[in-house]
C-alpha cells in the first residue's frame, strides 16, 4: 500500500473530514487490480463506483438483495 494524498470529504451531516488515500492491489470478482483505498475504523467495506465500471448493479429493496454482474457488450 502506497500513500497518495489527503482528500477532504463532506459527510451526510455536513461535517467535512480529511482522510489519507492510499493505492494498493485488491481482488475483486476474482481479478487483481489497482484501486485507491481509504482506511476507516468501520467493520463495513464500501466500494467506489469506478470499481463497477464494467459491471451491472441491481438493487431489489423489497427483497434486500444486491446483484453485481459483469456487463456484456458495450
Amino acid at each position: 500500500m502506497i500513500f497518495k494524498f489527503v482528500e477532504r470529504y463532506e459527510l451526510a451531516n455536513g461535517e467535512v473530514i480529511a482522510k489519507d488515500v492510499f493505492r494498493s492491489s485488491i481482488v475483486f470478482d476474482g481479478r487483481e487490480q489497482e484501486a485507491d483505498l481509504i482506511l476507516t475504523t468501520s467493520r463495513d467495506t464500501l466500494i467506489g463506483a469506478a470499481l463497477l465500471k464494467d459491471y451491472q448493479l441491481s438493487i431489489d429493496y423489497p427483497r434486500r438483495a444486491v446483484r453485481i454482474e459483469r456487463a456484456t457488450g458495450p
